[in-house]
């Protein structure tokens, strides 16, 4: 006789999560994606002229920027609503 697997779904939040009635609130800060940072480092290139030699500058810039803009959003970008 075959055995039958059965797939079983946990409703219960990880470790990252905390259940606070019909949201659930994340703990760990959302990050920029790669694609975000490397627009807004483009976009700075652009900016000065297309003047090459600052691709690292513009990166950390970027990518601190967008997650201080992340950060500014509270918990909103944290949240997942059930």
């Amino acid at each position: 006789m075959a055995k039958r697997m059965s797939r079983v779904s946990s409703s219960t939040p990880s470790s990252s999560t905390k259940s606070t009635g019909s949201v659930v609130q994340h703990s760990e800060p959302i990050a920029p994606s790669e694609e975000a940072i490397a627009h807004r480092a483009y976009e700075k290139f652009v900016a000065r002229g297309y003047a090459h030699g600052s691709d690292r500058e513009d990166w950390t810039s970027a990518h601190q920027e967008l997650s201080a803009e992340l950060g500014r959003d509270g918990l909103s970008s944290h949240r997942t609503v059930l």
